[in-house]
């Protein structure tokens, strides 16, 4: 999934379980406590999600096509940090 590819170029420290459409697992980072959980529930999500994640994850996260399983918020504040760059903020 290029989704899954683009995290794992992001996600460096923490660790980020990712469910997809299918229910498989992907663990991304360093393999520390799990920090956060996303789920995403159709395979058009998954693909949107990668080609424009400034516009698709708000839009994915609002209509529940995005789904966050768990999340402290050393991780969120990990987030908005990391994806400032990319346009990307917390929905």
């Amino acid at each position: 999934m290029l989704f899954i590819a683009i995290l794992r170029s992001i996600v460096r420290n923490g660790s980020l379980c990712v469910i997809d459409s299918a229910g498989r697992r992907q663990m991304i980072g360093d393999s520390s406590p799990q920090e956060a959980t996303l789920r995403l529930t159709s395979k058009a999500s998954e693909y949107t999600v990668a080609l424009n994640p400034a516009l698709s994850l708000g839009e994915a996260y609002m209509d529940g096509r995005l789904v966050r399983k768990a999340a402290s918020t050393a991780f969120w504040t990990w987030w908005r940090a990391t994806t400032a760059p990319l346009g990307v903020t917390r929905g």
